[in-house]
């Protein structure tokens, strides 16, 4: 019985692929026209862990999109057992089409938050693309950071935040938000 001898073609790395097949090199445009081979795919939130609580009411929000429509979302969390937690964070930041920050003084002074999350996120906004959504959920110094560049995500009100709204507020303003990301992802 004869064998071929494949050795000859070249193996493409199937994420090499998807890169590929999602710039425009492919289609043979110049390197200098290549606008972004970034993928991103999901949401990612951002939060002081002294606000988890409000994670917790919104995630049967983000369920729903997640079963219903395949749209992922990740926070901190969601690290597993013996993961860098630095790298997983940097990866999702990285392919976050929408930036959920749940914004409070705690999320504010947050040395980790202002020097790694909140730069690359409103850079990623600005420039690539991803949507950054704030929510107040105390009150805070915003206006001193720069989440003051964004306007507030739905009808949510930095003087009204989610401390001060009972739970059938809340629940509209979570309601709007999963909206809004599925009209995002659409």
């Amino acid at each position: 019985m004869l064998s071929k001898n494949y050795s000859h073609e070249k193996v493409i790395n199937p994420n090499s692929l998807i890169r590929i097949l999602a710039s425009q090199e492919y289609f043979g445009l110049p390197e200098s026209c290549i606008v972004n081979e970034r993928i991103r795919d999901s949401v990612f939130i951002s939060y002081a862990h002294e606000d988890e609580s409000y994670i917790t009411e919104l995630k049967p929000f983000l369920r729903v999109l997640e079963r219903d429509y395949n749209i992922a979302y990740w926070y901190d969390r969601k690290i597993r057992s013996g993961e860098n937690w630095d790298e997983a964070i940097r990866k999702h930041m990285s392919r976050a089409k929408i930036a959920l920050l749940l914004v409070s003084q705690n999320f504010i002074a947050s040395d980790f938050i202002h020097n790694e999350e909140l730069p690359e996120l409103t850079k990623a906004a600005k420039e690539d693309g991803a949507l950054l959504l704030w929510v107040p959920i105390s009150h805070c110094t915003w206006e001193l950071t720069s989440v003051a560049d964004f306007q507030s995500a739905v009808d949510t009100n930095p003087g009204h935040p989610l401390s001060e709204m009972t739970k059938a507020e809340k629940d509209l303003i979570y309601k709007k938000l999963s909206l809004e990301i599925k009209r995002a992802f659409t």
